[in-house]
């Protein structure tokens, strides 16, 4: 959201368990990640305080709730038809069982799985250009596909 570039995130951790955040099992980094920052560049941050000053809040809670608006129709279009995801109310995401789509679909659209080698869940992302026009598409695509 917020045009934020990708993998931009905030951690939060109670004073003295830093120790208990350390972990293998990030997939993409080779060995321990012992990082407080892990792979994330601060480029990120500065990037989101630009778009941020340079919007406004008001233009972004409108842009929010548009996104908001849009995913939850697609949602609740997909929730017709029985197909098993997951969506946080107010979140632009919505994340679809692999028994539920295509790969030719997924690729597509650019689905991202949550593992390239054997992906269970693919995400769709509702972003700015995301208009209606494309959701409906999606949608005829989505009916007519043929899952194997």
């Amino acid at each position: 959201m917020l045009q934020a570039p990708y993998g931009t995130g905030i951690f939060v951790i109670r004073k003295g368990l830093l120790k208990y955040s350390l972990t293998d099992s990030a997939q993409y980094v080779a060995g321990m990640d012992c990082t407080l920052v892990g792979s994330r560049s601060g480029a990120n941050a500065i990037s989101i305080y630009k778009i941020l000053m340079n919007y406004g809040p008001y233009d972004w809670a409108e842009r929010m709730l548009a996104l908001a608006a849009r995913t939850t129709r697609l949602k609740n279009h997909l929730l017709e038809l029985n197909v098993r995801l997951i969506h946080f109310k107010d979140s632009n995401i919505i994340t679809i069982h692999r028994d539920f789509i295509s790969p030719m679909i997924a690729l597509k659209y650019g689905l991202v799985p949550d593992n390239h080698n054997h992906p269970v869940w693919f995400k769709i992302v509702v972003m700015d250009h995301v208009k209606g026009d494309k959701i409906t598409q999606f949608l005829n695509d989505f009916k007519s596909q043929k899952i194997e």
